[in-house]
């Protein structure tokens, strides 16, 4: 329980650091109309490039359904019915363009593929879906937030002036008023951080919580049981706001009505991994005489102060909050990942790249145009955030060519042969399976970007791209070496009838 426990507060205090300052800063920033529809326009070419990306996995993922359909006949009944349902499910037209490259299925097509492909189908659909639902969220509230700016010119009627008004002066102002509000609220809380341990009466979260010093016990009324729960609200907040930013979780997201189950058990996962060591957090920031004689530190206490190295890592590593808050106030993310070439947590507002909001801009008008109806989108509600871009729709508004009679046979036969996403009935080792499990999951982990640009700067030794620049004898003796080692064909010398150029390994 300790160990699980420092491990949760090393991470949420980071999170939460960033987070205290990042929630405020993004309220003020974006306060005005201008300000948010920049941004939306900043971020507009990230997200149409991931949609494009997404739909062209899904389609590669089609594709070897269609391959696996033309030569069903070579398999099994029971795969042919599998391969007849991915297919019906998919809603594949008749006449498929072949020009999508996809590998090609195994010359034995086993169970253990077909299960492999069905997940993958699946995670490639979430996965279309969610950044479909990004893109029309977005692509409306630009159109939104536009017409908000064009309203002075244009010809409405003087009912919506009160609307205009509203959102144009009255919600920028409490944005603003809520942005210094919780401002001072993540400074209370820093300093509370860094003065509990050594003078807890110093503590403004200790004193904005008890209301009664004069009783024995410092007895904590409504109010402040409020107040409390407004600061363990803010704390969670600030760390949960963070989980969204971190690069390295960049795969795992929250879709509206489309959330894949993964998905929703891992964010459940970390709400109730960062709740519980913030709460004793939290506790650990009131007056002893008042936190200790508390129940949940009576039931957690005694677990996580087992020894006096836990006691005082509990005690004084909060303190290490000031890393984040600093990194994140002075954009040092930034710096690092100019100087290093990646970086984990990226503020979305500094220093964007030239050109690239202009980009957007230009995104989401063509979206608008070949939409025709940016005046509803823009006036009404009525599109949901899971529903698909007009452009991306059709494929997902295809029609399904299933009868009722055959998607109710689909089903049973699916239900009756399909064991679970997450279970093996094969007959192979314990071990074996655990490896191959693992191996599926680091497998479907998409590699965030700061990981895939370490390497970028490392170049190739010439000795290992096999080139022949300097035309030496000894590199032409060294380059023949190798080919007729490895059987590779390009070198000095023709190596007799022993080299080989097909790239086959000489024994």
């Amino acid at each position: 329980m300790a160990m699980a426990y420092a491990y949760g507060l090393i991470l949420s205090i980071y999170l939460m650091g960033h987070g205290l300052v990042a929630i405020p800063r993004r309220l003020i920033r974006d306060a005005t109309v201008s300000a948010r529809l920049r941004r939306l326009q900043t971020h507009a070419p990230g997200i149409h490039d991931k949609l494009d990306e997404a739909i062209d996995d899904l389609a590669q993922v089609e594709a070897q359904i269609l391959q696996l359909r033309q030569r069903k006949n070579a398999m099994p009944r029971d795969l042919q019915d599998w391969v007849e349902e991915l297919y019906d499910t998919s809603n594949l037209p008749e006449s498929r363009p072949t020009a999508i490259s996809a590998p090609a299925p195994p010359p034995v097509v086993t169970e253990r593929y077909m299960a492999e492909l069905s997940r993958k189908v699946k995670r490639a659909r979430h996965k279309r879906a969610r950044f479909t639902g990004e893109w029309n969220h977005l692509v409306r509230q630009a159109a939104r937030l536009q017409s908000l700016i064009d309203f002075p010119s244009s010809q409405r009627p003087k009912s919506a002036n009160v609307r205009y008004h509203v959102q144009v002066h009255v919600f920028p102002a409490l944005r603003i008023v809520a942005g210094v509000f919780l401002a001072c609220a993540s400074v209370g809380l820093i300093w509370s951080e860094v003065v509990h341990e050594k003078a807890p009466k110093l503590s403004l979260v200790g004193k904005s919580v008890v209301h009664h010093p004069s009783s024995s016990r410092g007895q904590i009324g409504f109010a402040g049981q409020m107040i409390s729960a407004a600061w363990l609200l803010y704390m969670c907040a600030a760390a949960l706001y963070s989980v969204t930013e971190v690069k390295v979780w960049g795969n795992r997201a929250l879709v509206r009505r489309q959330t894949y189950a993964e998905s929703a058990c891992w964010y459940s996962l970390q709400v109730a991994k960062l709740t519980v060591p913030l709460s004793f957090n939290f506790i650990t920031m009131i007056d002893p005489t008042i936190s200790e004689g508390t129940t949940f530190f009576r039931f957690l206490g005694r677990l996580i102060n087992l020894t006096p190295v836990i006691g005082n890592f509990s005690a004084y590593f909060p303190i290490v909050v000031l890393l984040p808050v600093f990194a994140t106030l002075f954009n040092l993310y930034g710096k690092v990942k100019n100087i290093i070439g990646f970086g984990v947590i990226e503020d979305e507002h500094d220093e964007p790249g030239a050109g690239t909001w202009r980009e957007g801009r230009i995104l989401i008008e063509r979206e608008l145009q070949a939409d025709g109806s940016q005046l509803n989108i823009a006036s009404s509600s009525l599109l949901s955030s899971a529903e698909p871009s007009p452009r991306h729709s059709a494929d997902l508004n295809r029609p399904s060519r299933l009868t009722n009679n055959n998607r109710a046979s689909a089903a049973r036969r699916a239900a009756a042969r399909m064991p679970a996403e997450d279970e093996d009935t094969s007959d192979r080792a314990f071990f074996q399976d655990v490896g191959q499990r693992m191996r599926n999951t680091f497998d479907t982990v998409e590699t965030p970007a700061w990981l895939r640009d370490i390497g970028e700067g490392i170049k190739k030794p010439k000795w290992m791209s096999g080139d022949n620049d300097d035309g030496g004898q000894g590199s032409g003796e060294g380059s023949n070496f190798f080919g007729k080692l490895f059987g590779g064909g390009g070198g000095g010398g023709d190596g007799g009838g022993g080299s080989s150029s097909n790239g086959n390994i000489r024994l």
